[in-house]
């Protein structure tokens, strides 16, 4: 269904031209210019490679056609080197002279795509390291039809997770939304999505364009990361811009405006949007009856430091304020239509800092803030929610040798949740604080040239229940063949219930689950084919009578369950040229006995059979990119009404999106056209049923939820204001 802040949807595709800017070598900077086309040894131009000054910052990233153009003021003998995952680095010295012009055509060479060096793969997918298979990059995320520029949609498509369309957030092997993390830099992110009305999904605060690194493990994950049951989300930003330079986006719906300055030592980058649905509403009808059509705000500012021990700092902030206002259908009001109003802003602000702490040992430290608010009023009735977070964390890493290395931690995090409610006849406040205090240790081991090991212990003091967990982590790789793998991991994860049932019931204990995972990868010739089994066993989950229920003794830890599954991923970057595709397919079998499911059932928000087909092909006589996405689920199961529990099961939901991506100039500003559509074929999606008891007649009626359009549509205009000449 169509999100009540669907211009946070619209205003994640304004970042595309962001990334695209990197992407295809835009460069400012003023003195010698180098110029010249990135190839592989067999003559194809290799895509968004890194080309640079070393031990400068002064570079670009190859276009589409392998072509990179930027210039330096550093002058005399340099090494320029230009790098791509899966080739040997090229390495070359320019003798730079002031004023002139260099034209570099490197050719790659492409190196063993055995696995050299064997490593962990059970449970995650890592964008940007060379050593994992998967290669899920910002532009991926921002270019994948049906993700609109929002990385959890773009996720979906990935094997482990579900598609959940009213709720519109990650939903990893029958876990619930809560049990999905993101970390940001390594630091957590308390709310990592926006707020959510009835049957309206949320998105993701975040736009992919802001990060170099998507890693998405879930399961097995390190011991680093704790309150996650069911996976984590690690992103990184970037280390440091290309260029100064400026850009603007427009939409039919909404503007926004990006500055980058890129100095010697330090960088800044600041970008303000601001969206109003009203516009695309009145073009394209809605089911929904808005009383105020999604408004929203949002500015995102990075800053970058670089120390002369080599050390750099990162900050990022990001500011979100949105509001809305609808009619709730009249199934789910006391009687006739009632209005709900929202009002929600959000403030999250990380720093953090890495450096060499000795000559063999990393420090990696950091601290985070964010701030929330949240005011729903609904005729008469208020609720108003506060919350605050925050957190402070160090690691150090030493390499002790070449097959030994340690990683050791801690952290300290809380949260301070502030919630009212009233109507006319009642009020009430229900207040907590949640510390946690962690520590852990982990140990990376090369046994053999074909047996790796990471073996790791968290430890973790929750205040609010008083508890002390310790978590063993263990994972394993043995190398099987040239370009094959076999990995294992096994861990037990910890996490406080979620704020929704802490607030009612503040001495209830964490959940736990216990994660075992076996996976295979082959990795050739850029094609990548992995399986994955895994299982994960549920103890002490949360069970109440019923739900926002004021008596905390109608909530307890007597719940329990299991997930298990198989998944299988196969992408391909070589058979078609410019093209690239990727096939996944999920198995879950989930039952759990917790909320107020009377016995061990399926739960309602999970489909047995998911897939999903990506397609992206690029089109170099008309510089454009055309990308299409299918995705499939099997119908999930909702409960009938009557005196004992029923299943039933909703229509399987099938997905066609498509987009294009188109590069041109206007007014001779690099200029890039997106155009997209949801649900190409107009399905007609049900996620589930609303059933209210009839007054006159005997039975139930029932109301499904669906999305308030068929389809959704994007077109954006992206313009940087610098005529500097582009090679396409």
């Amino acid at each position: 269904m169509v999100s009540p802040n669907l211009c946070i949807k619209k205003k994640k595709m304004r970042y595309l031209i962001l990334y695209l800017f990197w992407l295809f070598g835009v460069s400012a900077a003023q003195g010698q210019v180098i110029k010249g086309s990135v190839k592989s040894s067999n003559g194809e131009a290799i895509i968004a490679a890194n080309v640079f000054i070393k031990g400068s910052y002064d570079g670009a990233i190859s276009d589409t056609s392998g072509r990179f153009n930027f210039k330096t003021s550093l002058e005399g003998s340099q090494i320029l080197v230009v790098s791509f995952v899966g080739f040997q680095h090229y390495e070359r010295e320019l003798k730079l002279e002031k004023g002139k012009e260099y034209i570099i055509d490197a050719t790659l060479q492409e190196v063993s795509t055995r696995l050299n060096d064997v490593v962990i793969t059970a449970g995650t997918f890592e964008a940007g390291d060379k050593k994992r298979g998967i290669q899920l990059k910002a532009i991926d995320v921002l270019t994948t039809p049906n993700s609109n520029g929002d990385i959890y949609s773009a996720l979906n498509t990935m094997p482990g997770a579900q598609t959940v369309g009213e709720e519109g957030v990650l939903f990893v092997r029958g876990g619930e939304k809560n049990e999905s993390k993101t970390f940001v830099d390594g630091m957590l992110v308390s709310n990592p999505y926006t707020s959510k009305l009835p049957d309206m999904p949320m998105r993701g605060r975040f736009s992919p364009s802001l990060f170099s690194g998507v890693q998405f493990s879930s399961g097995g994950y390190s011991a680093e990361y704790g309150q996650a049951l069911s996976s984590a989300l690690i992103l990184q930003t970037f280390p440091y811009p290309s260029k100064t330079f400026t850009s603007i986006s427009l939409f039919p719906f909404g503007a926004g405006i990006n500055q980058t300055i890129k100095g010697d030592s330090s960088a800044f980058i600041g970008s303000l949007n601001y969206n109003n649905m009203k516009p695309y509403y009145s073009v394209v009808s809605q089911k929904t009856e808005w009383t105020k059509e999604p408004e929203s705000y949002e500015s995102n500012l990075m800053y970058r430091k670089k120390f002369r021990n080599g050390g750099l700092m990162k900050s990022f902030a990001a500011i979100n304020m949105g509001k809305s206002g609808l009619i709730l259908p009249d199934y789910l009001a006391v009687s006739g239509n009632h209005s709900l109003q929202l009002d929600n802003s959000n403030f999250y602000v990380n720093t953090v800092y890495t450096g060499k702490l000795f000559p063999e040992w990393n420090l990696k430290t950091g601290i985070s803030l964010s701030y929330d608010t949240e005011n729903f009023d609904f005729e008469k009735l208020s609720v108003h929610t506060k919350t605050k977070a925050g957190e402070v964390r160090l690691s150090l890493q030493h390499d002790m040798n070449e097959k030994l290395s340690l990683k050791f931690g801690g952290e300290f995090s809380g949260q301070l949740y502030n919630q009212n409610y009233a109507d006319t006849a009642f009020s009430a406040s229900a207040k907590f604080e949640s510390p946690i205090a962690a520590s852990f240790v982990e140990a990376e081991w090369k046994i053999t040239n074909k047996l790796f090991a990471r073996l790791g212990t968290r430890f973790e003091y929750a205040g609010l229940p008083n508890e002390f967990n310790v978590s063993p982590r263990l994972s394993l790789a043995y190398k099987t063949g040239e370009f094959s793998q076999v990995s294992a991991a096994y861990g037990t994860f910890s996490q406080v219930p979620m704020n929704d049932y802490v607030k009612f019931a503040p001495d209830l204990s964490s959940e736990r689950a216990v994660h075992y995972i076996l996976n295979y990868q082959l990795s050739k010739n850029n094609r990548l084919f992995r399986v994955e089994g895994y299982v994960k066993d549920y103890s002490n989950l949360v069970r109440y009578t019923s739900l926002n229920d004021y008596d905390p003794t109608h909530y307890n830890n007597g719940g329990h369950g299991y997930a298990r599954g198989v998944e299988v991923f196969f992408r391909d970057q070589k058979t078609l040229k410019n093209g690239d595709f990727w096939v996944s397919y999920s198995f879950l079998d989930s039952r759990k006995f917790y909320q107020d499911l009377p016995s061990l059932e399926r739960p309602t928000l999970f489909s047995r059979h998911s897939a999903a087909f990506v397609g992206k092909y690029y089109f170099r006589p008309i510089r454009s990119q055309i990308g299409i996405t299918y995705q499939y689920a099997s119908g999930r199961p909702y409960q009938l009404p009557g005196d004992t529990y029923r299943q039933s099961y909703t229509r399987d939901f099938n997905e066609l999106s498509a987009n294009i991506t188109y590069l041109t100039r206007l007014f001779s500003y690099f200029t890039v056209l997106h155009v997209a559509v949801n649900n190409l074929l107009g399905a007609d999606h049900v996620y589930g049923y609303h059933f209210v008891k009839n007054s006159s007649t005997p039975g139930y009626t029932s109301y499904p939820v669906k999305p308030a359009a068929k389809r959704f549509f994007v077109v954006g205009l992206f313009i940087t204001l610098d005529k500097e000449y582009i090679q396409y």
